[in-house]
């Protein structure tokens, strides 16, 4: 994730800012299932889900965020304490 927020955080004035940063967070995580993976953008606070949502938020020194969530389940010795958990990271870095 925090690849991701690095990437997006660098990306004012670039054409695909969201593409580039949810393709850059999947790249990441190799052993993940790419489709499994649900990312989120915002910028300060307010969450843009498209390139041209994306790029006009991202103004200099505005906080960009970036949250990835991906399905679990833990099982112990055939007990599942938490058969539907879910993993979350978030990072946020100011725009450049």
């Amino acid at each position: 994730v925090r690849v991701a927020a690095r990437q997006f955080a660098i990306s004012r004035g670039a054409a695909t800012p969201y593409t580039t940063a949810v393709a850059t967070l999947k790249e990441a995580a190799p052993g993940l299932a790419p489709s499994n993976v649900t990312v989120s953008l915002a910028v300060s606070g307010t969450t843009c889900n498209t390139d041209a949502l994306c790029t006009a938020a991202l103004v200099s020194g505005a906080p960009a965020t970036v949250t990835a969530t991906y399905p679990c389940t833990i099982n112990v010795m055939g007990i599942s304490p938490a058969p539907n958990c879910t993993l979350s990271q978030t990072t946020t870095e100011l725009v450049e």
